[in-house]
């Protein structure tokens, strides 16, 4: 018994996985799987910080990139501290390797600005997101939207500059930037440069046109109309009609000579207020001088007039002030500044060979004259004019070289104006009216004697040999005459002829002289006939 209990066969249970399990297994890879594909498909799910979420709408507001919907939004809600709305949005898969700190985010709306209309689509579709995915960088899924759409994309090849400026007059963000009149680029942003002594401006040149920014590139304000009142009268210019509403910048870039062939690349410029800014920043090389005009009105004569030779612009007056006022006179200086640039000779650059040039010209009779440059604004120009007088030259003065001057032309004429009226305030009229008077006197008793005398009355009878006698009457009547005319002429001429010593005022009372002899001889021939009427036909 004990063997049979020995050989008593053993029992193993074998480990096996039973089929009914493979029905669960099955089901959790395929839910795994749809699981994965449906995570794939889905995309990333992001948040966007808002200041407000006007027009934003869950399961309705897009969000775009470059006008395609790349997503939805999920879902508004008020950030914890209540300062902000924060967007929840589920983006199109392809964009989860694409989301970085770089990437914005911003809402399209309707927008009216001095720059211009845009948004006007939302009007019928609502409101949507517009992104701008950026340079690659670190992931991100948290955003913060900007209030506004930035003025450059990423994807937007060009360049961007940095110009300071004193006065931001009518730029704005979105002013535009010509080149000879075609827009180029815009305005990005301004702010309070450090220290607020200057207005920092960010623009943005589109390319090809960035490679026309060079190291001398000038940058101008064309912002409105620019209208200028100088001695040449009135000017006005307007780049564009954008520019005179929402303003603009201009720039040009001179050509580089072949010196400038390694020029470098800068991105910083100086605004300047207008083109005649950077056409005179153009002349680098200035000598100072100074002109004298003494008694002389300077009224019309202003700061930044220009200075002529033959009409052509030499330079510009710099500063007016008085040398000295004394009872006997009063000097004026006028400091300007000469640019030999605008003159053809290179080689005048040098101060000691322009000034040696300078000095050569006066000896020969150059001068500065104060000159009407507008009739009608009257403004004053110096103008450098070549005379006879070759007595000056360039001298040294307290603190400039003077360069010799003569009266201006109004000066000249109102000298001359007063010379005449002393003259002819010395010349004696009253006297020479009194002896004509004198003289048309006599004329006049002479007449008034014969009524008196009935002379009429006693040559009634000899009326036929009158015609005799009246022959040598008209000689003497036409003396007469002739002496009155000539009387006439000499009035006619006398501001020809006025000193008191003159051969016409000489002529003038001989003439009187012979007007009183012929009223004697008159008088002594009707007194004759008074006395011897018959002399007429029988003789003396």
């Amino acid at each position: 018994m004990s063997e049979l209990d020995s050989r008593a066969p053993q029992v193993h249970k074998i480990k096996t996985l039973s089929p009914v399990w493979l029905v669960p297994i099955v089901a959790l890879l395929i839910a795994l799987s749809l699981a994965y594909q449906s995570w794939r498909e889905k995309g990333p799910t992001i948040d966007i910080s808002f200041s407000k979420a006007e027009g934003i709408e869950p399961k309705r507001t897009k969000i775009r990139y470059k006008d395609v919907d790349v997503g939805t939004v999920e879902s508004v809600r008020v950030s914890k501290d209540l300062t902000n709305v924060i967007v929840s949005a589920e983006l199109a898969p392809e964009f989860s390797d694409h989301l970085s700190s770089n990437t914005q985010f911003w809402v399209v709306s309707p927008r009216i600005s001095l720059s211009g209309v845009s948004g006007l689509n939302t009007l019928l579709s609502g409101v949507y997101i517009e992104m701008d995915l950026g340079e690659k960088g670190k992931s991100q899924y948290r955003f913060n939207g900007l209030s506004e759409a930035p003025r450059v994309r990423s994807d937007t090849k060009g360049e961007s500059y940095t110009l300071f400026t004193r006065e931001l007059r009518s730029l704005d963000v979105g002013s535009p930037v010509y080149h000879r009149q075609i827009k180029v680029g815009e305005v990005t942003s301004y702010r309070l440069a450090p220290g607020d002594e200057d207005i920092e401006l960010s623009l943005f040149v589109e390319a090809p046109y960035d490679q026309l920014v060079t190291e001398r590139s000038r940058f101008w304000s064309v912002s409105g109309v620019e209208v200028e009142l100088g001695a040449d009268g009135i000017n006005a210019h307007v780049e564009s009609l954008n520019a005179l509403i929402a303003g603009g910048i201009a720039f040009d870039s001179p050509s580089a000579s072949a010196d400038d062939s390694g020029e470098r690349r800068i991105e910083t410029f100086y605004l300047l207020p207008n083109k005649k800014a950077v056409l005179e920043g153009g002349f680098i090389t200035r000598y100072r001088y100074a002109m004298n005009f003494v008694n002389q009105s300077v009224r019309g004569l202003r700061v930044g007039a220009p200075v002529e030779h033959y009409g052509i612009k030499v330079g510009e007056v710099l500063s007016i002030s008085f040398k000295s006022v004394e009872k006997a006179q009063a000097l004026i200086q006028v400091v300007v500044d000469l640019q030999p640039e605008r003159v053809a000779h290179v080689g005048l650059l040098e101060r000691p060979v322009f000034e040696s040039h300078l000095s050569e010209m006066i000896n020969n009779g150059l001068r500065a004259q104060l000159k009407t440059g507008s009739l009608l604004t009257g403004g004053l120009i110096i103008d450098l004019v070549n005379t006879n007088d070759t007595k000056e030259q360039l001298t040294q003065g307290d603190t400039y070289t003077l360069i010799p001057t003569i009266p201006g032309e109004i000066d000249q004429f109102t000298k001359q104006l007063a010379s005449i009226a002393h003259k002819i305030d010395r010349f004696p009229i009253e006297r020479i009216g009194n002896d004509l008077a004198g003289s048309l006197n006599q004329l006049n008793s002479l007449l008034a004697q014969l009524n008196n005398d009935n002379f009429s009355s006693k040559v009634t009878n000899t009326l036929a040999n009158i015609e005799t006698a009246s022959s040598d009457l008209n000689k003497v009547v036409g003396s007469a005459v002739t002496s009155l005319e000539q009387l006439e002429k000499t009035l006619n001429t006398m501001e020809e002829s006025i000193a008191p010593d003159s051969e016409l005022y000489y002529e003038l009372l001989e003439t009187l002289k012979s007007v009183g002899e012929s009223a004697d001889s008159v008088r002594q021939f009707t007194d004759e006939l008074n006395r011897h009427p018959q002399s007429l036909i029988l003789g003396k």
